[in-house]
């Protein structure tokens, strides 16, 4: 009977750990904005795009971050919540309606319609989580890759629309899915950049240090 409550209550630990981290990375998404992002009428175009790209290069950041989350599903529930506040931050500052389900449709659909680096992609890279230990250590390299990826490019695609008068009720992902691929491409680019940032000595090692054979 011990050992029945003792893994009921590792269980529930386990949840709540995995919980948390969903409402951490939601929390942490939703501080990136500020008054700066809502609407200005007076806002140029060139500001209102630089505004716009720093939006995206923020939730790219965090949306990454989630990958970490070692609970597989989870970590995936936690960076849909980065890339809707992503959104709902862009639709303040083009001053399009927004709500959860719009953009929830709206990411659903471009995942549906892009293949390769799309939704299989996604939850592929947050299942190999399961194996124990070497599933978690690879998850832990990829993962973060992929999620920062997918939510730049989700970022981009949708500046792009926005910017051209668009809306989500015209939003059409198979008009996207060509530049959505080579905006997921430049993501990877950007997390790789950021993490190398964050670690120069580790990137500097790995630059001189000799390859195999050469010493």
């Amino acid at each position: 009977m011990s050992t029945s409550r003792n893994r009921a209550g590792g269980s529930a630990q386990e949840a709540a750990g995995a919980a948390n981290g969903q409402s951490e990375a939601a929390v942490q998404a939703d501080a990136l904005g500020d008054a700066s992002d809502e609407a200005i009428p007076a806002l140029s175009g060139a500001e209102r795009l630089k505004r716009a790209e720093r939006i995206v290069q923020n939730h790219t950041l965090v949306s990454a971050g989630t990958g970490l989350i070692p609970a597989p599903g989870v970590d995936i529930l936690a960076n849909l919540a980065v890339q809707l506040t992503m959104l709902q931050r862009l639709s303040k500052l083009y001053g399009v309606p927004y709500s959860e389900n719009l953009g929830k449709a709206a990411v659903i659909s471009l995942a549906s319609s892009i293949g390769g680096p799309g939704a299989a992609l996604t939850i592929a890279a947050s299942m190999v989580k399961i194996v124990p230990f070497f599933g978690t250590l690879a998850g832990g390299l990829s993962v973060p890759a992929t999620f920062g990826a997918f939510t730049f490019a989700v970022g981009k695609v949708f500046t792009q629309h926005f910017e051209s008068g668009g809306t989500f009720l015209d939003f059409r992902a198979s008009a996207y899915r060509d530049y959505f691929r080579e905006m997921f491409g430049r993501g990877q680019a950007v997390v790789q950049e950021e993490k190398a940032a964050q670690d120069p000595e580790k990137t500097a090692s790995d630059k001189t240090a000799p390859s195999p054979g050469t010493a």
